[in-house]
C-alpha cells in the first residue's frame, strides 16, 4: 500500500510501457523481418545452389545479428521519445522504399512513370532517413538526440523494407514472370525458375538495404549532431 500511495509501480507502468513502444515495435519488425526470409529460404530452397549462398547467408546472419542486438538492447533499457520519433521516420522512409519497388513493376505502370515514380520514391525515402536524425537533433537541441533519432530510422526503415520487399516479389511471381526483363534476369542469374529468383533477389536486396538504411541513418545522425553543436556554440568575442 505504502508504494501505490508514493506512486511507484501502479504510477509508473503506463509511462514506462508508453517509453518502450518503440523498442517492442522494432523487435516485432525484426522477428517478422526474420520469419519472411526464413519462410521465403524454405519455399524455394533451389537458392542455396548459388555459389554465392554462402557469402549472402553470412551476411544475412550479420546484419539480423546487428539489427537483432540493437533491439534487444532497446527492450531493457528505459526508452526515449527519440525513438519515438525515429520510429515513425523510419517506417516512413520504410514505406517509401517499398513503392519505389511496387512502382517498379507490379503496379503496372506506364514505360516512362516506371522510370520517374521509383526514382522519386527512393530518393524521397532517402531524406527521410537522412532527416531524421537532423529533426530530431534540432527538436532536443542535443547531439545524443540527433544519433538515437537517426539510428532509429535507419533501423526501422531497414526492417520494414525485408518485410514489404520479399512479400511483395513472392506474391507477383505470375505478375512479374511474364515481364521481359525479369526474364532475361532469370537467364543471367542462373537460377532454376521464376519463384526462386524473385525470392533470391527480394533476400539478397533487402538485406543489402538493411546496411544502406542503417547508413543514411547514420549520416542523418552525423548531420544533426554537427547542426546541434554548431547552433549551441557561443559566439567568440
Amino acid at each position: 500500500m505504502g508504494v501505490r500511495a508514493h506512486g511507484g509501480y501502479g504510477a509508473s507502468m503506463p509511462a514506462r510501457l508508453a517509453r518502450r513502444w518503440p523498442a517492442a515495435t522494432l523487435a516485432a519488425l525484426v522477428v517478422v523481418a526474420a520469419a519472411t526470409v526464413a519462410v521465403a529460404i524454405i519455399r524455394n530452397p533451389g537458392m542455396l545452389d548459388d555459389p554465392h549462398a554462402g557469402v549472402w547467408a553470412a551476411l544475412l546472419v550479420g546484419v539480423f545479428s546487428v539489427y537483432g542486438a540493437a533491439a534487444a538492447k532497446a527492450l531493457v533499457h528505459a526508452g526515449s521519445p527519440q525513438q519515438a520519433t525515429g520510429c515513425a521516420f523510419g517506417v516512413s522512409a520504410g514505406l517509401l522504399w517499398l513503392g519505389e519497388i511496387w512502382t517498379q513493376a507490379p503496379a503496372g505502370l506506364s514505360p516512362g512513370l516506371e522510370r520517374t515514380v521509383p526514382a522519386a520514391c527512393a530518393v524521397l525515402a532517402a531524406l527521410t532517413t537522412v532527416g531524421a536524425g537532423v529533426v530530431g537533433g534540432w527538436m532536443a537541441r542535443t547531439r545524443t538526440a540527433a544519433v538515437v533519432t537517426g539510428i532509429w530510422a535507419g533501423l526501422v526503415s531497414g526492417v520494414v523494407m525485408v518485410i514489404g520487399m520479399v512479400a511483395i516479389q513472392t506474391s507477383n511471381v505470375g505478375l512479374l514472370g511474364a515481364r521481359g526483363d525479369y526474364q532475361r534476369e532469370l537467364a543471367r542469374s542462373g537460377m532454376s525458375d521464376m519463384a526462386t529468383y524473385l525470392a533470391s533477389d527480394a533476400i539478397a536486396a533487402s538485406t543489402t538495404h538493411m546496411i544502406i538504411n542503417l547508413g543514411l541513418g547514420l549520416i542523418g545522425a552525423v548531420l544533426g549532431s554537427s547542426i546541434v553543436a554548431a547552433s549551441t556554440q557561443s559566439p567568440s568575442a
